[in-house]
């Protein structure tokens, strides 16, 4: 161990370093070939010819080496393409052989290299540079997966993804994984051997983690039934096996797929339902040319919509937050996912009546999607007063501020908490959709016609939003536990 562990930390040798061991084979090789077709008569070798005949096939050799620039490959990384450019290299060599001899022949120059000899030399130059180099590949990646700390892996899709997978591994030297299997749902792939390792089927899962020790399962595909996928994922919690997946598709297909970007598996992957897609051309119709408000849009919810919102072309998404970083981010994330939407970020309070009013004067508002609030439900406990100015009056100045602005459409986004309040929290917001809905009422009532339409939703446990135990928990998990709640009673 002690001698392998310096032998990782081997640089990248120089290019003539490479270049004389393409040659010393080519001349091991071009010995073998000349004995062969001399029937191992030893005194072939005091024959003038053979000195004549090494430096003709040897000078040709070096000089295509040097044209399809053999050695500028990195040996411990060979793969098929530098199979095909060794194959290229030394049928080019050969047919410049064969042209120099037609041309010695026709110039009467007293040179007769064999027909025989040449080819026997190509086939056994192939064969020579191709074994060493994937013998020096496969002696590097040996020495990799015997270092300490490297942890067994299992890629789940035996896929272009997951051979993908594999080879990024096999060429980072300093990353800790090493595949051992693939898996896979195909009848055609299973028992089937990819790169040496060979593939199983998801149902002996157990199995495979027993017999190669798996410390961590990989997916690598966007086919796996949901069903099984989950299954998978169950048997791989329960047998203390660590669940990675991939990043998406485009990503990894306009550029290079790194170790970094396999990621852990996100909790909405693990859902028993694939997600819905919403398409709605009634949405679009409203929506395009129009201005949009969207207040605590650097939340989680909020920054949601906000994404949601520029699928329908409006004419501006006004993102309204206290909160400047992450408001800055979303509106960077936002400008590279929607390159031609406009997006403007106003930092406020939405308690702050002036810095409402000066909002919507200056905007004038199409649509609201008010989603700014607190939603931390022990915090509000603790704070009831704060819960009281935002999530109620912060609400009520807002629904006033869009009937004086003939704002078509307020939407605001309640919580599932509001349903029988049992808490502070709960209460403000049941509270807020209250003046929503008598506001809503007391239009129809005096107008007839409603010049702002109130509309109230509420939404139920949002995975990973701000407030969900989701994100505590995934701290909790990754630490090793224990997953602990917030009060007994829960």
């Amino acid at each position: 161990m002690k001698i392998i562990k310096p032998l990782n930390n081997i640089k990248i040798v120089p290019r003539w370093i490479i270049f004389t061991f393409d040659i010393a084979v080519s001349a091991i090789a071009f010995f073998f070939a000349y004995v062969l077709c001399y029937n191992f008569q030893v005194d072939s070798f005091t024959n003038e010819n053979f000195a004549i005949d090494f430096l003709f096939c040897i000078g040709l050799t070096a000089l295509s080496f040097m044209i399809f620039r053999l050695y500028s490959g990195i040996v411990r990384y060979t793969s098929a393409v530098d199979s095909i450019r060794i194959l290229s290299t030394i049928v080019f060599t050969s047919i410049t052989m064969f042209i120099a001899k037609l041309a010695f022949i026709a110039f009467s120059i007293n040179i007769t290299i064999p027909t025989n000899l040449i080819i026997t030399y190509a086939l056994f130059a192939f064969t020579g540079l191709t074994t060493y180099r994937t013998c020096i590949k496969i002696f590097f990646q040996y020495t990799k997966s015997t270092r300490n700390g490297r942890k067994n892996a299992i890629v789940y899709g035996a896929g272009d993804l997951g051979i993908a997978v594999k080879r990024t591994f096999e060429h980072d030297f300093r990353a800790d994984k090493t595949i051992v299997a693939y898996m896979d749902d195909s009848e055609e792939k299973i028992g089937k051997v990819i790169d040496g390792l060979k593939i199983f089927s998801s149902k002996d899962f157990q199995r495979i983690v027993r017999k190669y020790g798996v410390d961590e399962l990989i997916i690598a595909s966007t086919r796996i039934d949901i069903e099984t996928k989950n299954l998978v994922v169950e048997q791989a919690l329960e047998l203390n096996v660590n669940v990675l997946t991939l990043p998406p598709v485009h990503k990894i297909i306009n550029g290079d797929l790194s170790p970094a970007q396999i990621k852990q598996v996100k909790i909405e992957d693990l859902l028993e339902r694939a997600p819905i897609q919403i398409s709605n051309m009634k949405l679009l119709d409203q929506l395009r040319g129009k201005r949009v408000l969207v207040t605590g849009a650097a939340g989680s919810i909020g920054s949601e919509i906000s994404k949601q919102l520029g699928k329908y072309e409006p004419q501006m998404i006004i993102l309204c937050d206290q909160a400047e970083s992450p408001l800055h981010n979303l509106q960077l994330d936002l400008q590279d996912q929607f390159k031609n939407q406009i997006y403007h970020t106003f930092i406020a309070d939405i308690r702050s009546q002036e810095r409402m009013r000066l909002l919507f004067e200056t905007f004038k508002p199409h649509f609201v999607y008010h989603a700014a609030a607190y939603k931390h439900v022990p915090m509000m406990e603790n704070h009831p007063s704060e819960g009281v100015k935002t999530n109620v009056f912060g609400t009520y100045q807002l629904a006033n501020l869009a009937v004086e602005f003939d704002v078509q459409k307020f939407v605001f986004v309640s919580t599932d908490k509001a349903v029988n309040p049992t808490n502070v929290m709960g209460a403000t917001k049941r509270i807020a959709e209250k003046y929503v809905q008598s506001l809503n009422n007391y239009l129809t009532s005096v107008n007839g016609i409603k010049s702002t339409k109130f509309i109230t939703t509420r939404f139920g446990n949002v995975l990973g939003s701000n407030g969900s135990v989701i994100p505590r928990f995934k701290d909790q998990i990754e630490k090793g536990g224990p997953v602990t709640v917030t009060h007994p009673d829960i």
